[in-house]
């Protein structure tokens, strides 16, 4: 067979083109360090690549979590360290207030001193991590509370020294507005029910000079379908709005009867001796702390279109649950429910005379009657929790809700005013020692201890829990960083590429391309005309 020249040189073309080929492919190896730089080098592989690279990309996100919930969690635990030393503090004053040997110049100084540890509370529960409010729930923009007033109630009934301790905060919410430097004491020099708006005397000067009322420091009306409502005792700067909590068979709301002081303000008893000893009815404004921030306590159901009678929604539920019926033929209620804003809706139905509609985390209920077409309700979960995601099926909360930790007085959606925040309280308790010592009242001062004590213990429970939450992070960052490793190392097998078998197999490659060029040189000079 005769080999012509053109075949020749395709010949020596290819096989050069072929080396050369080889010897740039792991040229390009060796300037990106990755033997798969397009898919088409190893699909099979770059498809494991990829998956290595999204999860490496959530473990890097996680982990960029984790450090961001460890800075809040951080703060919050030195945060909650040093409420504890205030609250010693606070306990060593008490106990010194509360000796007969304390005089009322004494209590006043502790006073200051307290009103000092308030401010430094207050500072403390408006702490902010990059500008975050941490104690505000999901309100991070905003200080989780603002400083005011509130009323610290009670009575001794007849007769005077041996008489009744009763609590009027039981009965009736009391919310105060508008400032004074101390605390201003009331009392009532008329025995009657409050609605009757009895006489009174107050001192803005704990107690060394009196004021009597007249019937102008009485406004508002005791009827709450009344415009004017609520009732309202004003004494100098400040204001007291009542609220009762009760009402009687006639749905009228029930106030409390209050004592007269015996003896009154013309006796020669010093008008700050002992309330316990002077009896009667007593009120004092003093400072508190106004939560702000939201809470996680349960629920809101509002409803739209006709009314159902006592709406209301049991259960857990982790986001907005929106619930329209649109019929009852007396058999069945047909309904729907969306947990995506109305986007998409999920049919279901109930008996017609049930009283509850069952949807995800529990039911809306009511307490009457029957679900009517057209009724449309929504479940809002109160959500403050922030939650930071530290792994594929695990979240933290960094944020805490103010209340729980600081209590105060808190306002909860759709309520009409602020209510004091039940269980240990510290800004309360705090507020009623300052006002115990302002006006010189040893029996108040004393009922505080066992106050800041249980205050003491919530902080530590308090100081747990956040200490937990940052053991939590510790341990997902080093399960992370070992993940990462493992991963990335795997990922590294397949992808990258080993330095020094590119450069041996480059040495081969250059090789090989040179004897192709030369050979292919010498072969070309070979010609019939040399022999003839």
């Amino acid at each position: 067979m005769r080999i012509s020249q053109r075949q020749m040189f395709t010949q020596y073309l290819g096989q050069m083109n072929t080396s050369l080929s080889s010897l740039m492919e792991s040229n390009s190896q060796g300037g990106t360090g990755k033997k798969i730089n397009r898919p088409s080098d190893d699909p099979a592989g770059m498809a494991r690549v990829m998956l290595y690279r999204e999860s490496l990309s959530n473990i890097q996100r996680n982990k960029a979590n984790i450090n961001e919930a460890t800075g809040w969690l951080n703060l919050a635990d030195h945060a909650l360290m040093q409420v504890s030393d205030i609250i010693a503090k606070i306990k060593t004053l008490n106990l010194q207030s509360s000796t007969e040997t304390q005089t009322d110049d004494n209590r006043d100084q502790n006073a200051t001193q307290l009103r000092g540890y308030f401010g430094e509370l207050l500072n403390i529960a408006n702490e902010k991590y990059n500008g975050q409010h941490i104690f505000a729930g999901h309100k991070v923009d905003a200080p989780a509370y603002v400083e005011g007033l509130a009323v610290t109630s009670h009575k001794y009934e007849s007769p005077a020294g041996s008489g009744t301790y009763v609590d009027l905060s039981e009965t009736v919410d009391f919310v105060a507005s508008g400032a004074n430097p101390e605390s201003v004491l009331i009392q009532f020099t008329d025995s009657d029910s409050l609605d009757n708006r009895p006489s009174f005397i107050y001192s803005k000067d704990g107690g060394k000079t009196w004021i009597e009322s007249t019937p102008a420091d009485w406004t508002g009306d005791p009827n709450p379908n009344s415009t004017g409502y609520p009732l309202t005792l004003n004494a100098g700067g400040v204001s007291i709005a009542i609220h009762p909590k009760t009402v009687d068979g006639f749905n009228n709301p029930v106030y409390p009867e209050v004592e007269a002081i015996t003896p009154d303000k013309t006796d020669s008893t010093p008008a700050y001796a002992s309330k316990e000893s002077l009896g009667g009815t007593w009120l004092t404004v003093r400072p508190t702390a106004i939560y702000k921030g939201d809470d996680h306590d349960t629920q809101t159901t509002q409803q739209y279109g006709p009314t159902a009678n006592g709406l209301k929604a049991d259960g857990y539920f982790t986001r907005d649950v929106s619930v329209r019926v649109t019929s009852n033929d007396g058999t069945t209620v047909a309904y729907e429910y969306s947990l995506d804003n109305g986007s998409n809706w999920i049919k279901a139905t109930a008996p017609g005379n049930a009283q509850q509609l069952a949807i995800p985390g529990g039911y809306v209920k009511i307490d009457s009657g029957a679900f009517a077409a057209n009724q449309e309700f929504l479940v809002h979960p109160r959500r403050a929790d922030i939650n930071f995601e530290i792994s594929s099926n695990q979240t933290v909360t960094v944020n805490n809700v103010g209340k729980d930790i600081f209590g105060g007085m808190y306002q909860e959606p759709f309520s009409d005013y602020p209510k004091t925040v039940g269980g240990a309280n510290l800004f309360d308790t705090v507020g009623k020692l300052i006002g115990y010592c302002e006006t010189n009242d040893s029996d108040g001062i004393g009922r505080c201890l066992e106050e800041l004590e249980d205050c003491l213990k919530g902080i530590t429970t308090k100081l747990a829990d956040v200490g937990g939450r940052e053991n939590r992070l510790q341990v997902a960052f080093e399960t992370a960083t070992i993940r990462e490793l493992s991963e990335d190392n795997a990922r590294s097998g397949i992808e990258d590429v080993d330095t020094i078998t590119l450069m041996t197999k480059l040495a081969q490659q250059q090789l090989a391309y040179n004897t192709v060029l030369k050979s292919s040189s010498m072969i070309m000079q070979m010609s019939l005309m040399n022999f003839i």
